[in-house]
């Protein structure tokens, strides 16, 4: 079953972190993506 995301954040960095904490506050649907391993890394 597939989900419809209201947005795409690329990057899971600090701002990344703030801006999906933001999202979630509004109630929107949202997925972050990034490339390291670790949440947060930079």
């Amino acid at each position: 079953m597939e989900t419809a995301l209201d947005t795409l954040v690329i990057g899971g960095g600090q701002a990344g972190l703030a801006l999906g904490y933001h999202l979630r506050r509004s109630g929107h649907r949202f997925m972050i993506i990034d490339a390291h391993d670790r949440v947060g890394e930079a």
